[in-house]
């Protein structure tokens, strides 16, 4: 018994040293940065068996956020998937993170279930709150392109600045910014900029309202369940 206990923790830790050296190379390679020679020996190594190794990434990144501890999951997606998270930033549990060492949180709340795309980057400022089952998309393909590729313009960040609130089940496409203070209704799609303390709802997304903009409110910084 203590045999195969051995066994299956070394195969963990060697799972997690896998996973951050992968995500540590992929960071590198997004921000043009060449890196020594055994870097760049890896890349070419790790870019032979993209296909495979991303998708064992991705996996894993899926179980994490199944790990019943906000604690836990913060942890390996900072240490191990390398997202830039802040102590006091609260994801629950159920989010897709894809290509999360482009993902940057600052203070924030991601309630359950979210998807957030960081392949061409995601930026997400101070005290905003995500719904549950919000979807942030920075890469989609071009319908009229005759071989339905990503181009550059549909490979965009997304930006979402202090304050804002993207309620649930909303989508928010490649390119958006999110002003401060802005609302992005339940169930509403974004495809263009959302202006500061304003409020937007429907398909696609237009300005309903307009927000109070003498907001002071700050985030706990603590989640609400510490297990899910």
């Amino acid at each position: 018994m203590k045999i195969i206990l051995l066994m299956v923790g070394s195969i963990l830790l060697i799972n997690v040293f896998f996973l951050r050296l992968y995500c540590s190379i992929q960071k590198r390679r997004d921000s043009g940065e060449k890196g020594n020679l055994f870097f760049r020996f890896l890349r070419k190594f790790f870019d032979y068996f993209y296909h495979y190794m991303y998708g064992w990434m991705h996996y894993c990144c899926l179980v994490t956020g199944h790990i019943p501890s906000n604690r836990v999951r913060n942890f390996f997606y900072k240490f191990v998937f390398l997202m830039d998270i802040q102590s006091d930033t609260c994801i629950s549990g159920g989010c897709e993170f894809r290509s999360p060492w482009n993902i940057h949180l600052k203070k924030c709340v991601v309630q359950a279930n979210c998807v957030l795309d960081g392949r061409s980057s995601v930026y997400v400022g101070n005290n905003v709150v995500f719904g549950t089952g919000v979807h942030i998309w920075t890469q989609e393909h071009d319908v009229n392109d005759s071989l339905f590729s990503v181009l550059k313009k549909n490979s965009q960040p997304v930006i979402i600045n202090d304050r804002a609130w993207i309620c649930s089940d909303s989508t928010i496409l490649p390119g958006v910014i999110v002003g401060e203070g802005a609302v992005l209704a339940s169930k509403a799609v974004a495809t263009k900029n959302c202006q500061e303390y304003s409020i937007y709802a429907g398909i696609p997304a237009r300005k309903i309202g307009e927000r109070n903009r003498d907001l002071i409110y700050e985030l706990p910084g603590k989640p609400h369940w510490h297990f899910y």
